[in-house]
């Protein structure tokens, strides 16, 4: 969008003749950002936006049109918006004003940006990113780069490396930060050492302060809680008993991979699971940290753990109706079978599987259960509102696209609501399109006209967006997140007083979350409706419920210097005859059907093997699980060695086939490899091994 090209006289007509006068705090950040590279830090709708105006005019009247300006903000609805702002306080047809965005072809980019008449850039920072990167223009004549939502200045965002070049090509020049949400202290430090900005250059104002007090609208706050429903509670205690056997068993495993790897069951929070599927996947790329078998297994039972907290959260927070959804999308993708590992064992699971059928019960025959209880304080809400005010200008933010769309659904079934869903631009499917930056444009704008009341968003509204009408914020959803509690609540009590709404659901993680994000108000002592705490449960604690035992020495010498890789280092637990089954696959438990024989011996985690004592090793195995390399390793750690492979899925004459290769691979291993074919026959042999054993050691102590 071109502005203007011509820029012949800056000292001239440059500020419009209706110009809010700054005021005494703007002002006197603008005297600071004159001198030094700069983070300002005010409340959202007191008037960033104008310090960066007038620092810009500043720099191009100082230099006298030979060097431009560049603002920078994460969307094309921002830039639009903060170039209506500098329109509301400066001619821009005086300052050769510019949007320059990834739409336009990269040498007309190049001749804009080299363009001395062109002074005042507005852009996105991903075009500035790759157009810097790809050496399309340098920055060498950029008096200064304005950062709006400077918040975002961290990891691999397009800040830092623009912020890096600009340090390098031209390190005279200036920069000036904005935020209303900088975050904890470790946050902002990142933020300051990304943009070259010394840790002590931050100016901050709070609303509570002197000379912005005068400035700011009150902002009414109400919180309302919602129980959940018996069905959600039953869901939920089966999820919950699904994650806690999960993470017993992955911590046993686990520990033989990382033995400084937390035993406390609480520590494997979602993060922690996000964080260990990317440490594992880079481990296993580089094909560092052992056994390749052992890391894959350790991702998906990481991506296991994942799914099961996502779906406890999406049921505590979203509903039903959205976990129902989620857990469909899984079955209809094994059924074609493309689904993960992870969401394949997790549908594995007898729980999960009652889970879902209770699930579809409901689903089938009394539907309106599936309904979170938010939506229906959330309809009544809004209701209310329209009707004592009917000019509202409502926005209801929600993490998840598909409670975005149930919402807006529900909503525009009130009289007098006309709600829209404001989401990003990414197109999911047909029935999930996303919006054009340009339809977000529009949508803004058909808002402050009144062609819609009410605005259902994701995080893409929560940013810097100037929605002045809009006097009633509602969270449907509560995030622990200090920088969007911020965000979103900045949308209103702009121009005017407002309405904050929170709605979480009592005795969950969101719960918590707000109460974290109360607390950190000053003055505010949150009364809220928490989760019990409890004594969090060692793995000692999860062992004896699951059967299964703590780390402690290994039952098989380890080598020196190898590299742990799976569970035949956890000290087994010694199981009485019939109830094999708690340890090894379902199918091959000890039943009465073949005799009241003692079948007792040290069972070590489920599907690695049976250590007989500290003399015998014996692994059963797949044929698609049998990795000769690892057990090549073992076979020296124990005096007899033996592999059980389940051949009952293979058919006769590959049996056959497969005996005479195992006999060659014994010959060069001196493993013994015993193919079975029925559960009898696995029993035989393990009787036949342990009578083998006891022989042994009768002989032994005959002769001493």
């Amino acid at each position: 969008m071109t502005i203007t090209a011509r820029n012949e006289n800056l000292t001239s007509h440059l500020w419009q003749p209706d110009a809010p006068k700054p005021r005494k705090y703007q002002l006197n950040i603008y005297a600071r950002a004159k001198k030094e590279n700069l983070l300002v830090v005010i409340p959202t709708g007191l008037g960033k936006t104008y310090i960066a105006t007038l620092l810009g005019v500043y720099f191009l009247k100082k230099f006298k049109g030979t060097k431009n300006i560049i603002f920078l903000a994460p969307t094309r609805p921002l830039i639009s918006q903060h170039i209506q702002s500098h329109k509301n306080h400066v001619n821009l047809g005086e300052l050769g004003c510019m949007e320059l965005t990834g739409k336009i072809p990269p040498e007309k980019r190049k001749e804009i940006f080299e363009n001395p008449e062109t002074q005042f850039l507005f852009m996105t920072p991903q075009t500035l990113r790759n157009d810097l990167h790809n050496e399309l223009y340098n920055l060498f004549n950029t008096a200064l780069i304005i950062f709006d939502e400077a918040h975002r200045a961290t990891g691999e965002y397009a800040y830092v490396p623009i912020a890096h070049f600009y340090h390098e090509q031209n390190p005279e020049g200036r920069i000036l930060a904005l935020t209303a949400s900088p975050g904890k202290k470790e946050h902002r430090e990142m933020i300051l050492n990304n943009l070259h900005i010394p840790l002590k250059n931050i100016e901050r104002r709070e609303k509570q302060d002197s000379d912005v007090k005068e400035y700011t609208h009150q902002i009414e706050e109400i919180v309302i809680g919602v129980d959940l429903t018996h069905e959600m509670k039953e869901i939920r205690d089966g999820l919950l008993e699904i994650k806690e056997k999960t993470i017993a068993q992955y911590i046993e495993f686990n520990l033989n991979y990382d033995p400084e790897a937390p035993t406390d069951p609480q520590k494997y929070h979602r993060g922690y699971c996000a964080k260990q599927v990317r440490r594992l996947t880079s481990a296993l790329t580089k094909n560092q940290g052992g056994n390749t078998r052992t890391l894959r297994i350790l991702i998906s039972m990481n991506a296991r753990l994942f799914k099961i907290h996502h779906l406890i959260n999406t049921l505590e927070v979203q509903g039903l109706d959205i976990t129902f959804k989620a857990v469909e999308k899984m079955k209809k993708k094994i059924d074609k079978g493309v689904a993960s590992k992870a969401d394949v064992f997790l549908f594995r699971d007898f729980t999960f599987q009652k889970i879902w059928k209770f699930m579809l019960e409901i689903h089938t025959n009394t539907p309106e259960k599936m309904t979170h209880p938010k939506m229906v304080r959330l309809i009544s809400v809004i209701s209310s509102q329209l009707e004592n005010e009917p000019e509202s200008r409502i926005l209801i933010f929600a993490d998840l696209r598909d409670t975005v769309t149930r919402i807006t659904r529900e909503l525009n079934k009130i009289p007098n609501c006309r709600a829209k869903k404001f989401v990003g631009q990414a197109t999911k499917n047909a029935a999930d399109k996303g919006l054009s930056q340009k339809a977000q444009i529009q949508l803004l704008r058909e808002f402050s006209a009144g062609t819609y009341n009410t605005l259902v968003a994701t995080c893409v509204a929560q940013e810097g967006l100037d929605i002045s009408e809009c006097n009633v914020v509602i969270f449907y959803d509560n995030s622990a997140s200090e920088i969007k509690s911020i965000q979103r609540s900045g949308r209103t009590g702009r121009s005017k007083e407002g309405k904050l709404i929170r709605l979480y659901t009592k005795n969950t993680q969101e719960a918590k979350n707000l109460y974290l994000t109360q607390r950190r108000k000053k003055g505010v002592k949150p009364h809220l409706h928490l989760p019990a705490l409890k004594p969090s449960k060692s793995l000692l604690d999860y062992s004896t419920h699951n059967k299964i035992s703590p780390p402690h020495n290994s039952i098989i010498p380890k080598l020196e210097g190898e590299k742990p890789e799976i569970s035949v280092q956890i000290t087994p637990q010694i199981y009485d005859a019939y109830n094999l089954g708690a340890a090894i696959p379902v199918d091959f438990a000890v039943t009465k059907i073949h005799g009241n024989f003692d079948l007792s011996f040290p069972v070590p985690f489920p599907q690695v093997g049976i250590a007989v004592m500290d003399s015998t090793m014996v692994s059963l195995v797949k044929f698609d699980t049998l990795f000769l390399r690892n057990l090549d390793r073992k076979k020296d750690t124990v005096k007899t060695f033996i592999i059980l492979l389940d051949a009952r899925d293979i058919a006769e004459n590959d049996r056959i086939h497969l005996k005479k290769r195992l006999e060659s691979i014994k010959k060069i291993t001196g493993i013994g490899i015993i193919l079975f074919s029925s559960i009898d026959k696995f029993h035989l042999m393990i009787r036949s091994i342990l009578a083998k054993y006891h022989k042994s050691i009768q002989n032994n102590a005959l002769a001493v």
